[in-house]
């Protein structure tokens, strides 16, 4: 039996914002699947967009969650107290739930109300939540439907998720596992959980490098430029990515006005309280034509690694496939950020080492000055480099692994 008809379900709000929302729309539009396939997706709906989706080549199905109040008119400081006291809260609250069954209702009840005609198979994006992977498991059993799913992200697993939630989630991800026809995940993932979780399922698991190098995106040359535009866009997290060390790095540059530093994304914002003698543009969330944009406009990308060895933030593929300079600040010594940056000809990795302050801090001069005076690295020769991570690639594996499979 063929697939012809494909309901995608994701936590994202596609195609508008998320790390999965990027994948997806590089599988379906610059990969291709979506010539190949009827393509469906149910995603959550964003609220502060108004117009329409510009792509005609899916059909776009939406549930509507309650976003969790933001935290304002607190210092830095303060937020993260309060923001550790109402996690905590929220986990004693929720016992042993790993995801948010509310929410998990809210999708299973979406894929009741889409005609099951419409589709012949389902694959869960799994890539920041659970909830709506809960969801296409129970819908799945028990209206048997086939399903597949696409592991982007190790979710809860991020080395700080209570016991209690850490073993219910295990036996969830076993039971999902035994059900799903496939499993698609990520190297970093395979590596870490061929061992345990996946162990038994080895079958019919297939690692798959992130489909989001790609020569479409515009270099614009770095010479003759008086003040060296350096941009961060992406999300900050108070325990797991945080500014500090850069700041530090660059405040000498800053005063001086020798280059200018953008923050953009989620939470970036709230970090403004950080240096507030630096004159730093902080942003918060944009659409991503802007932040597209701003990528684009940048003479310098910047990179911050995670205190956790098993994400890669997704934003470096599309720094790798802008052909700009990239400065690549690694919190720990595994960072899997270096295993694509380390081949990168454009990259400064540097370790967050207090007692190599100085010497990071002559290197990132040294960078900065050099830079100026390079057009960027050509896209045929990142293409080539970076073959598995393409979309064309990545989409052509996928469609041989749904073929095989379904």
């Amino acid at each position: 039996m063929t697939c012809k008809k494909i309901l995608f379900v994701t936590s994202d709000s596609f195609p508008f914002s998320g790390a999965s929302s990027n994948v997806l729309l590089k599988l379906l539009v610059q990969g291709g699947l979506a010539d190949l396939y009827k393509i469906l997706v149910l995603s959550k709906k964003d609220n502060s967009i108004t117009q329409s989706t510009e792509y005609d080549c899916f059909k776009l199905f939406n549930y509507s969650i309650e976003e969790k109040k933001c935290v304002t008119g607190m210092t830095q400081r303060n937020k993260n107290i309060f923001l550790k006291i109402r996690r905590y809260l929220y986990n004693k609250k929720r016992s042993k739930a790993f995801y948010d069954k509310k929410d998990a209702n809210t999708v299973y009840n979406s894929l009741k109300n889409i005609d099951p005609n419409e589709y012949d198979f389902i694959i869960s994006v799994l890539g920041g939540k659970f909830f709506e992977t809960v969801a296409v498991l129970k819908y799945c059993k028990k209206y048997k439907k086939p399903f597949g799913i696409y592991q982007l992200d190790p979710c809860m697993n991020n080395k700080g998720e209570p016991k209690s939630n850490h073993y219910s989630r295990i036996k969830f991800e076993k039971t999902l596992y035994k059900h799903a026809k496939f499993i698609i995940t990520t190297p970093i993932i395979f590596w870490e959980h061929q061992s345990d979780s996946l162990c038994t399922h080895l079958d019919k698991v297939f690692p798959l490098e992130f489909p989001l190098v790609s020569p479409n995106i515009r270099v614009e040359t770095t010479a003759d430029k008086d003040v060296t535009k350096c941009l961060y866009c992406g999300s900050l997290y108070s325990n797991i990515r945080t500014p500090d060390y850069l700041l530090d790095l660059l405040a000498e540059s800053l005063t001086k006005g020798k280059i200018e530093l953008t923050f953009v994304g989620r939470n970036c914002d709230t970090f403004s309280s950080l240096r507030p003698e630096l004159p730093i543009k902080w942003l918060g969330v944009v659409s991503s034509d802007e932040a597209k944009q701003m990528v684009d406009e940048a003479h310098v990308l910047i990179n911050i690694g995670n205190t956790i060895d098993n994400q890669v933030p997704s934003k470096i593929f599309d720094y790798i496939s802008s052909g700009k300079p990239i400065i690549n600040l690694y919190k720990i010594k595994n960072c899997p950020t270096l295993k694509y940056l380390d081949k990168y000809p454009l990259a400064l990795n540097i370790f967050e080492n207090k007692d190599c302050f100085v010497e990071n801090v002559q290197k990132i001069d040294s960078f900065l000055a050099n830079v100026k005076t390079v057009e960027g690295v050509p896209s045929k020769y990142i293409i080539d480099l970076y073959k598995e991570c393409t979309p064309e690639f990545c989409a052509n594996r996928v469609k041989t692994i749904i073929e095989e499979n379904y």
